[in-house]
């Protein structure tokens, strides 16, 4: 498997770079530092910083993904899941992504229709250039809340199931999930077992990274074939053990 996170690493330290020799532009073609130059550097300036924490992030990654591929390190175990079980949990997870979509989503429009209602009726003339923003954000976060869990549902269902896990990462078909760096933390894991379909079973796990205004957390959904049951039951511990 191919390590994307070395390569997205990559990908921002050419742009810190680029953005790097592009702060010399004024100087090199003589501009007026007032009319574009100043800021032209300001925007490069911000640019590479931000490239560079993004570099320095999936570098990290990249390591514990590489760590996990190789099998070494925190290396806990690994196991194939059967087509039916992927898909049962896909579209579990699938559903529950699809409810908290909704709640934020409720949350944003909330607010959206809270600042049109009280522009239009303290100020209506710049007040419908608010409320047409508004509209354009209901309808951007709509789209994003339909299709997101979507797109990732069509990108699990065509992977291979596969799970690798190690004590502070995993890898869950195509997509790697990692804590216990860069502000990212472990919060939970529970063995479930469905009560309709006993032969159901998942690790449910959470972690917790910081994002504008708190911190925001991921939950997936482990499948555990019957076979791998007591492997489960035996890293669940060490999992947990990680939790800050």
């Amino acid at each position: 498997m191919k390590n994307k996170e070395f390569a997205i690493a990559r990908r921002s330290l050419f742009v810190a770079v680029f953005f790097f020799f592009l702060c010399f532009l004024p100087s090199l073609a003589d501009w007026d530092m007032m009319n574009g130059g100043f800021a032209l550097i300001f925007i490069s300036i911000v640019v590479i910083l931000t490239a560079l924490i993004t570099s320095g992030m999936f570098f990290v990654r990249g390591l514990a993904l590489a760590k996990l591929l190789k099998k070494q390190g925190g290396f806990l175990a690994e196991w194939g899941v059967s087509p039916d079980l992927w898909r049962k949990i896909i579209e579990r997870q699938f559903e529950n992504e699809k409810a908290n979509n909704r709640i934020l989503m409720g949350i944003v429009w909330f607010f959206c229709i809270l600042a049109a209602i009280g522009f239009l009726i303290f100020d209506p003339e710049p007040g419908l250039w608010v409320a047409a923003v508004m509209l354009l954000l209901m309808v951007i976060t709509g789209i994003c809340a339909f299709s997101a869990p979507r797109l990732r549902r069509s990108k699990l269902l065509n992977s291979t199931p596969a799970i690798k896990i190690g004590k502070y990462c995993v890898l869950y078909g195509p997509e790697f999930h990692a804590w216990g760096s860069m502000g990212s933390r472990f919060e939970s894991l529970e063995l479930v077992e469905d009560d309709l379909d006993p032969s159901l079973r998942w690790m449910q796990l959470a972690y917790s990274y910081p994002v504008k205004g708190g911190r925001q957390t991921t939950e997936i959904l482990i499948p555990v074939p019957e076979s791998e049951i007591a492997t489960a039951e035996r890293i669940a511990p060490i999992l947990a053990s990680a939790k800050a």
